[in-house]
């Protein structure tokens, strides 16, 4: 693997490897692009992936990888795209990505994670995509979400989130996707989030309680969802 260490561009995407990811890995320092993607990987992310501060993307989506993410993955500075979807990673979300301030995309779903979305994720102020959906996520949705100003997806339908829903949300004028919906969310829908012209908004099978005010914004949004929330329109 030190033969490789001025490689830059790594695919080995679809290529059903079956087997854990080397320590060596870490010796790549100068690689920016790294897709493992659907190459059935098993066994946790190498604590050595921490040196690899020069990485821009890492796509490690759709494998069987497991265990707690690294904090050291908040040594890597450059991402701005991070999947990590579709496999069994558990534990809590690592306060240390609050590092990634170049993130455009950090995609966790479809995995373990549990406790609470760390507000931390106020930091990450470039991001366009944040999908923390189908995990065991608790808590509250923290204020740090709603202080995303480039937020154009949110989604984070499939949890147990408790509580409202932040009016701080009806103020990503950016937003364009918002699913938080199969949750536990309780309180009414703030209107600054009813006025949002949004293509997708899922608040489907929480708590939500009526009235809900009837606004030109909601009626043109495609796939509007009320159902199992206590909903009264005017």
């Amino acid at each position: 693997m030190h033969l490789l260490t001025n490689l830059k561009n790594l695919n080995l995407s679809n290529a059903h490897l079956c087997d854990s990811i080397p320590e060596s890995f870490g010796n790549l320092v100068n690689l920016e692009v790294l897709d493992m993607s659907n190459a059935s990987l098993t066994g946790s992310i190498p604590a050595s992936f921490g040196n690899l501060v020069n990485l821009v993307q890492l796509h490690l989506q759709d494998n069987n990888l497991s265990g707690h993410l690294p904090a050291g993955i908040g040594f890597l500075t450059s991402l701005e795209f991070l999947d990590l979807s579709h496999n069994q990673f558990c534990g809590q979300i690592p306060d240390s990505m609050q590092r990634l301030r170049h993130l455009l995309l950090l995609d966790l779903s479809y995995n373990r994670f549990c406790g609470k979305i760390p507000n931390s994720v106020k930091s990450l102020q470039r991001l366009l995509k944040l999908d923390l959906s189908h995990n065991q996520l608790s808590g509250e949705i923290p204020v740090g979400v709603a202080m995303l100003p480039n937020l154009m997806d949110l989604s984070l339908n499939n949890n147990t989130l408790v509580g409202p829903l932040h009016r701080g949300i009806g103020a990503l004028r950016r937003l364009i996707n918002l699913d938080v919906s199969y949750n536990q969310l309780t309180g009414t829908v703030p209107k600054s989030v009813l006025k949002l012209r949004l293509h997708t908004r899922k608040l489907d099978h929480n708590q939500i309680l009526g009235p809900l005010p009837e606004v030109d914004a909601w009626k043109q949004v495609t796939g509007r969802h009320s159902r199992s929330n206590e909903v009264q329109p005017f």
